[in-house]
C-alpha cells in the first residue's frame, strides 16, 4: 500500500500553470530590479513572499540530492527544483531582456527612476519588520550592525579592471549572487565595485564571442548561491529576530546608494520637480503595497527550513 505524502511533499508538488506563470513573473521582477546597482533582488523576494522558500530550495542543491534526482526524477519536485527552475528562468529572462531598458531609464530619467526605488525599498522595511517575532533591546541592537555593513558597502570605491581573468569573473559571480540573495545588498552594485559590471552586461549581448565570461560567472554564481543559502538558513533558524533586524539595518544602510546618486544629480528645486519626484516616490510605496497584497499566498513556511526530505 502506497504511503500518504507528507505535508512537505504536498507543498513541493508542481503548481498549476497559473501559479507557475505568476512565479515566472516574480522571478522576472527579481531579475529586473537586481540589474540596477543599489537595488537588491533579495528585497524583492521578501516583498513577494518567496524569500525563505528560495533559500531552502537553493540549499537543496547538493551533489547527493542532484544524483538522487537523476536516479529518481520524482525527487525534482520533492526537493523543490521545479520552483527554482521557473523562478530562475524568470530571473535569467529579465537580466537578458531588461538590461538595455534599465540603462535607458537611468540615463534619461535617473532621478525619477531612483526615487521610485527609494520608495519601494522604504516600504519593504515594513514587511521585514512585520516578520520579526521579538523586539527586545538586544535584538534591535543588530539594526546598527546591519546599518554599519550597509553604509560600508555603499562607500566602497569601484575598481577599474580592463581585462579581468576568468577566476576574477568567477569570484565576482560568487559575491554578486550572494549579495543578490541578501536583502538590501545589490548584486549589480557588487559587480560595479569589482569593476566588472559593464563586462558582464556586454557579455550578455555577445554570447558567442564571450561565452567563457558567462560560464565563469555562472559557475561562481552557483557556488555563491549554495553558500549564502546555507548561511542565511542557519542564521534564521538560530535567531530569526536578530537575523531580520540585521537585514533591516543593511537595507537602511544601502539606501544611501540611490540617495547619493540623486543628490549628485539633483535637479533645480522647483514645485514641479519636487511634485514629480514625490509622485514617483509614492508610486514606489504603492507598488510594494499592491504586490504584497497579491502575494498573500506564501510559497514557503518556516517549518520547511527545518525539514530535510
Amino acid at each position: 500500500m502506497e504511503r500518504e505524502a507528507t505535508e512537505y511533499e504536498k507543498r513541493q508538488r508542481f503548481t498549476p500553470w497559473k501559479t507557475t506563470i505568476t512565479l515566472f513573473f516574480k522571478g522576472y521582477l527579481m531579475g529586473f530590479f537586481d540589474v540596477i546597482p543599489g537595488i537588491s533582488g533579495g528585497t524583492i523576494a521578501f516583498i513577494l513572499g518567496i524569500y525563505l522558500r528560495l533559500m531552502n530550495a537553493v540549499k537543496n542543491i547538493t551533489p547527493k540530492k542532484v544524483i538522487d534526482t537523476i536516479r529518481k526524477p520524482a525527487r525534482f519536485k520533492t526537493y523543490d527544483y521545479d520552483f527554482l527552475a521557473v523562478l530562475f528562468l524568470g530571473i535569467g529572462t529579465a537580466i537578458v531582456t531588461s538590461s538595455r531598458l534599465i540603462v535607458h531609464l537611468l540615463e534619461a530619467y535617473q532621478n525619477h527612476t531612483l526615487i521610485f526605488f527609494v520608495g519601494l525599498i522604504l516600504a519593504s522595511l515594513k514587511i521585514i519588520y512585520n516578520d520579526i517575532d521579538h523586539h527586545q533591546i538586544k535584538d534591535k541592537f543588530f539594526v546598527l550592525i546591519g546599518f554599519t555593513i550597509g553604509v560600508t558597502i555603499t562607500f566602497l570605491s569601484p575598481l577599474s579592471i580592463s581585462d579581468p581573468s576568468y577566476l576574477y569573473i568567477l569570484i565576482g559571480g560568487f559575491l554578486a549572487i550572494s549579495a543578490m540573495f541578501l536583502p538590501g545588498v545589490s548584486g549589480s552594485f557588487i559587480l560595479l565595485v569589482l569593476g566588472i559590471y559593464e563586462v558582464i552586461l556586454s557579455s550578455l549581448h555577445q554570447l558567442r564571442e564571450r561565452y567563457g565570461v558567462i560560464i565563469a560567472f555562472i559557475t561562481g554564481a552557483i557556488l555563491g548561491a549554495g553558500f549564502i543559502s546555507r548561511v542565511i538558513s542557519f542564521l534564521y533558524k538560530t535567531d530569526k529576530s536578530k537575523t531580520l533586524y540585521t537585514i533591516l539595518g543593511i537595507v537602511l544602510g544601502t539606501l544611501l546608494v540611490p540617495l547619493k546618486r540623486i543628490y549628485l544629480d539633483a535637479p533645480a528645486i522647483t514645485i514641479v520637480n519636487l511634485t514629480t519626484l514625490g509622485c514617483f516616490f509614492f508610486l514606489g510605496i504603492v507598488m510594494v503595497y499592491v504586490v504584497e497584497k497579491g502575494s498573500k499566498k506564501k510559497y514557503y513556511s518556516e517549518d520547511s527550513l527545518n525539514e530535510n526530505p
